[in-house]
């Protein structure tokens, strides 16, 4: 099971619900407890739970990813890939104007 991912630039992405998980607490111990709270809305869910963000939680969970970006450093390369996806993802959402949905 997974969350399915819109905004993913080409594609709609589906990623495990625990790789998603994974990569944001990595990326969350990395950042001022201010940046880090960005993710609850995404962190603090339960399983298969479906999530509507807004244009300006989007845009706070964006700026997040990138700071995040540049100071993590995975030994899965593929949890860094992942966030990059998200981080791009927030991007289109934020300038659409439109929702962000995880299902």
């Amino acid at each position: 099971m997974g969350w399915t991912i819109q905004h993913i630039p080409g594609r709609t992405e589906c990623r495990s619900y625990s790789a998603v998980h994974d990569a944001l607490r990595a990326a969350q111990a990395k950042l001022s407890p201010v940046k880090a709270a960005a993710f609850s809305p995404l962190l603090d869910r339960h399983g298969d739970a479906w999530v509507e963000l807004t244009p300006q939680q989007t845009e706070a969970i964006r700026d997040a990813l990138k700071a995040a970006i540049s100071r993590v450093w995975l030994r899965n390369r593929d949890s860094l890939f992942l966030l990059r996806d998200l981080a791009e993802a927030a991007d289109t959402a934020a300038r659409s104007g439109q929702p962000w949905r995880w299902n």
